[in-house]
């Protein structure tokens, strides 16, 4: 026991972080000052999460994070999540001008955001502020009228949790409302917009949680403009009396609630259930269905619309793909994002059992993947969710796509200044289990202490990596590597085998496209990888054209890379040109502190059609 103590005081613990961390952006970290902290902390991936806050509102989020990656010079890839939530619709008709806009309540359950969409008013052209923001409390937020129009305060305002009102003065009624130049607006419509691929319960009567006694029974109906009480509820899904058979099981709130089910009707919609516990429901609760294979959309319109109209213009580098159930569903992706594919990663997350079923399918479909553990542990037992994690890191590991470890990591940082335990054994064994990236949700997207989860998260880290056995993993994933080996994979892996064996402190990689360098990264060596991006420039007799960066971003994914731009040129394969990168890519590796006047450095790259590995000395 004291050997271990010894081997616990004295370990030498790289400085060098090679997990990469995800961190969700929200109302706690989307300033400027705090995202300039965040990167400093060790962030690089941000994570925009599209189930809250308009295309504006996350336009905002990312202009302040090109500002804050300006001010620090640190590189940061950018990530859209589709998971979203039910969202309620109304339209209301502007009766005295005949003008009919359309309001979005977006968000979650009890801290939606909302937002207006577009509203233009007839009188002097004038546009109300778009992208303007509050939350359902009882001070309104303010903003005002632009142009031609007197400049009066207007607000947001909520009647109920399902209306929106336009009101600058008290004077308003239940389902009408009067603006300060005297126009009566009404609401027109009130349009459920069903979930994507994920299930919720519907509205309750008087927005008021309702008891669910252990025994009773309790009718379900696919009808989601129902409201709920103790005798019914709705759900958004509509084939779930079609899909459900007697003795089938319903989770919802995040598995607090179960239902067995004693019945279905089909013709009407309705499912009959039996409360196995004693518990309290509330408005737009999640839904589980475990072992039922729900027949429902990959993407929504809502998520199109979100990618094509937000994520590609500001060119991400990864969307992540909420509900992945077969591989076929990246090919629809694809199929949309058309020639944009090549530069945008996607990241499978499988939460529920059909994508467990098919994870060699959506794994051999998909560029990265996340094991998402949220909504998958409500799909397969609880006690098993360790062997998926670790079995679904491993696959990856063994076909060089990146993973991703996600869902209530340092949770309870949301609220304290120190993690748990539990918590930071559980990022510890994610790092020993192989994961490239572990991520932060509510710790940083709306926490009390975003900076301080980061370097938290950064430390633990650090620690696991020190007490890998790099040369075991290298053998293993060496064994698993497919026969015949293709000539850039077994140049990948020598590279490795020379470092290790030479006891060099840097792989140096010099790549256009940055395979190389990600295939290296698959051999997990126990030094820091530099991928240097050389970009290309090429020439149609009249224009010249250069490569983007995305490359250099993509590689913030992967464990053990550390992206570099060089300068571009149009002869990157030529032996001056070559020579003259690999001297500024050790320039900048001496000033960075990834390796010293001595060391050695293993050096990859090509040299017209040939690859070559050098073994360098640091001058």
């Amino acid at each position: 026991m004291a050997a271990v103590w010894e081997e616990l005081g004295s370990a030498t613990v790289s400085r060098r972080l090679k997990t990469k961390i995800v961190c969700t952006l929200g109302p706690s970290s989307r300033s400027v000052a705090m995202l300039e902290k965040l990167l400093r902390a060790g962030m690089n991936v941000a994570r925009f999460n599209f189930s809250h806050g308009s295309h504006a509102y996350h336009q905002e989020t990312l202009d302040n994070l090109h500002a804050a990656m300006n001010n620090t010079g640190i590189l940061c890839a950018v990530m859209l999540d589709t998971k979203w939530n039910p969202k309620v619709q109304v339209a209301y008709t502007y009766l005295k001008q005949c003008l009919l806009t359309t309001l979005l309540w977006a968000g979650g359950l009890g801290t939606a955001h909302f937002w207006i969409q577009s509203l233009a008013l007839t009188a002097g052209a004038t546009t109300w502020v778009r992208g303007a923001h509050t939350h359902p409390n009882p001070s309104p937020h303010v903003f005002s009228v632009r142009r031609g129009v007197e400049a009066r305060a207007r607000s947001l305002d909520l009647l109920d949790k399902r209306h929106l009102t336009l009101t600058s003065t008290p004077r308003r009624t239940e389902n009408t409302c009067r603006d300060g130049l005297g126009c009566v607006w009404a609401p027109q419509t009130n349009v459920v917009v069903p979930a994507g691929p994920e299930i919720r319960t519907g509205f309750l009567k008087d927005e008021k949680p309702i008891h669910l006694q252990q025994g009773q029974e309790i009718t379900i109906t696919t009808d989601y403009s129902i409201k709920g009480d103790e005798r019914m509820i709705s759900m958004s899904y509509k084939k779930l009396a079609q899909d459900m058979k007697p003795g089938g099981i319903i989770l919802c709130a995040d598995g607090t609630i179960t239902l067995t089910v004693l019945s279905c009707d089909e013709e009407q919609g309705l499912v009959q259930c039996q409360c196995n516990n004693s518990a309290v429901l509330g408005e737009r609760k999640n839904v589980n269905l475990p072992g039922v294979m729900v027949d429902l959309p990959t993407l929504t319109e809502k998520d199109k619309e979100d990618i094509l109209q937000w994520g590609v213009p500001n060119k991400i580098d990864v969307i992540a793909l909420s509900f992945v159930r077969k591989g076929s569903d990246l090919v629809e992706v694809r199929e949309l994002l058309g020639a944009h594919s090549k530069k945008i990663i996607l990241m499978s997350k499988v939460e529920n059992q059909e994508g467990v079923a098919n994870f060699d399918d959506i794994l051999s479909n998909t560029d990265a993947f996340m094991v998402a553990r949220g909504d998958l542990g409500m799909e397969i037992p609880i006690e098993k969710i360790f062997l998926a994690q670790k079995l679904m890191i491993f696959k990856c590991n063994m076909q060089g796509k990146p993973v991703v470890t996600a869902t209530q990591m340092l949770e309870s940082m949301i609220k304290s200044p120190r993690p748990t335990r539990a918590e930071a054994t559980d990022v510890a064994n994610a790092v020993l289990d192989g994961t490239d990236c572990v991520m932060l949700s509510g710790e940083t997207a709306a926490g009390a202490y975003p900076e301080l989860a980061v370097q938290t998260m950064a430390k633990i880290c650090m620690e696991a990596e020190s007490y890998l056995d790099h040369r075991s993993v290298f053998k293993l994933i060496t064994a698993g590597a497919p026969v015949p080996m293709s000539p850039i994979e077994s140049l990948a892996s020598s590279a490795v085998r020379t470092a290790n064996s030479s006891k060099a402190s840097l792989i140096l990689v010099l790549t256009r496209g940055g395979s190389t360098a990600k295939l290296v990264a698959k051999y997990r060596p126990s030094i820091p990888i530099l991928s240097v991006v050389v970009p290309e420039l090429k020439t149609d007799f009249f224009d010249w054209f250069c490569s983007d960066e995305s490359p250099a971003r993509h590689s913030l994914i992967y464990r053990g890379l550390i992206p570099m731009l060089c300068t571009a040129t149009a002869k990157a394969s030529s032996s001056e040109a070559t020579d003259e990168a690999v001297g500024l890519a050790i320039g900048h590796a001496k000033e960075t502190g990834l390796c010293r006047t001595g060391d050695s450095v293993v050096v990859l790259h090509r040299l017209g059609e040939s690859s070559v590995i050098k073994l360098l000395t640091v001058k």
